[in-house]
């Protein structure tokens, strides 16, 4: 998922040097189709009502106010690909504005997984449409991508996305350009809401638990649940071949205790 803050912060930090922001190119893809699905000419977003997306609803609202989120617009498919959006396999598209499974077909598809042990060939959906397991919506024709289903965190009937967790992280100073991985773990029974924060240098364990804490209320504030913080050495948070968090398996590293921590 694009994080529209960091492109403008980004577009206001090489201003200077003559970059400007319609020079960015939201877009969407992923290995399995080869790569690029969407894309767009110029930096488009949409605000939306954060609490609503946690219930899967798409509500637009207004930069500035209070609880909302801005989402990136993705673009319309390349020549020859379609995107849907589905609320199961196999389900009829649902109508634009309303989030669902991200579905698409098109002649840079895979026709499968070489171990399909890995990767369970029933996410090829009817008409030959690939279930991505991403969650979006269509507006106006174009893709606008919310998250990864198998990613979100689901505390008290809410649905809480990982990446509104590792921002507001950021809201404490000392971890404004720290990585972060927040996911889900059962205990007794309850969902409990884990985040891992790098950290580097040396820290007392005194200002580590404060940081704990404050880390914890920050997350708290912004998103109305109080996380498990765990702060880890640097390097220590698992990332993908192609360079993106691994939360997946930042949780199993956690859960098989083979985490560094400060």
């Amino acid at each position: 998922m694009i994080n529209v803050q960091e492109l403008y912060d980004f577009a206001h930090a090489t201003a200077r040097f003559g970059f400007q922001a319609k020079s960015f190119t939201p877009s969407y893809g992923l290995a399995e189709s080869t790569l690029l699905v969407s894309f767009r000419h110029g930096l488009g977003e949409v605000t939306v009502h954060r609490k609503r997306l946690e219930e899967n609803h798409v509500v637009y609202s207004q930069l500035g106010k209070p609880d909302v989120r801005s989402l990136a617009i993705c673009g319309r498919p390349l020549n020859g690909h379609q995107i849907i959006v589905c609320d199961t396999n196999g389900s009829p598209p649902v109508p634009e504005h309303r989030i669902g499974h991200i579905c698409i077909r098109g002649p840079s598809l895979m026709s499968g997984y070489c171990d399909e042990s890995l990767q369970p060939m029933k996410r090829i959906v009817d008409a030959n449409f690939f279930d991505t397991g991403d969650a979006g919506f269509i507006r106006d024709g174009e893709l606008v991508v919310t998250g990864r289903f198998k990613e979100m965190i689901v505390v008290n009937g809410r649905n809480i996305w990982p990446q509104d967790v590792e921002r507001a992280v950021k809201a404490v100073s000392e971890l404004q350009n720290a990585h972060a991985a927040a996911f889900a773990v059962d205990e007794d029974n309850s969902e409990v809401v884990v985040v891992l924060v790098e950290c580097g240098g040396e820290i007392h364990r005194e200002d580590t638990d404060a940081l704990k804490l404050r880390t914890a209320a920050a997350v708290n504030s912004s998103i109305g649940v109080t996380p498990h913080v765990e702060l880890v050495r640097a390097g220590s948070l698992p990332f993908t071949s192609s360079g993106k968090l691994s939360r997946s398996g930042a949780r199993k590293a956690y859960i098989a205790r083979l985490l560094s921590y400060v």
